[in-house]
């Protein structure tokens, strides 16, 4: 078999096996329900990238937001189905954080819509998260548990 062949042979064996391996581990991005606990420590997480995004520290929010923007993609698929309309609103708030053209206000206004938007999901698998700040502290008492109107620094 020609040297090129068996490199692609290689190749697909290795993406394939990975592939396997990640549907396995639950990685795929399937339908599996997300844990109470995911959802709050989602929440307590996005606490954490609000705050850094008040605080005007950039690169923190970025770093604290890699395990709840990891999770708003893996919950997808399961809250389209109980919920589209909120599912696309959770979406569209993580396209501006995504987004190199957002601005910090945007970014920052989109961190605690999707932060909000955590916890209607929570409730739309029926959990009811509350811890309100990664210190803790109840919803009721969260003043930044919907919109607020600070600016990044």
């Amino acid at each position: 078999m020609p040297r090129e062949i068996r490199l692609m042979t290689l190749r697909f064996a290795f993406i394939a096996a990975l592939l396997v391996a990640l549907t396995a581990a639950g990685c795929s991005g399937g339908a599996d329900r997300p844990s109470e606990e995911e959802f709050r420590q989602a929440y307590q997480d996005m606490g954490r990238v609000v705050q850094a995004l008040e605080a005007g520290d950039l690169n923190g929010a970025y770093v604290e937001f890699q395990r709840p923007h990891d999770f708003t993609h893996r919950i997808d698929p399961p809250l389209r189905e109980r919920d589209p309309d909120l599912a696309q609103r959770l979406y569209d708030a993580v396209l501006v954080m995504e987004s190199y053209d957002s601005t910090d206000q945007e970014i920052l206004a989109a961190a605690r819509d999707v932060r909000q938007y955590l916890l209607e999901a929570a409730r739309a698998f029926g959990y009811e998260i509350a811890e309100a700040r990664a210190t803790g502290g109840s919803v009721r008492d969260a003043p930044d548990a919907g919109r607020a109107s600070a600016t990044v620094q």
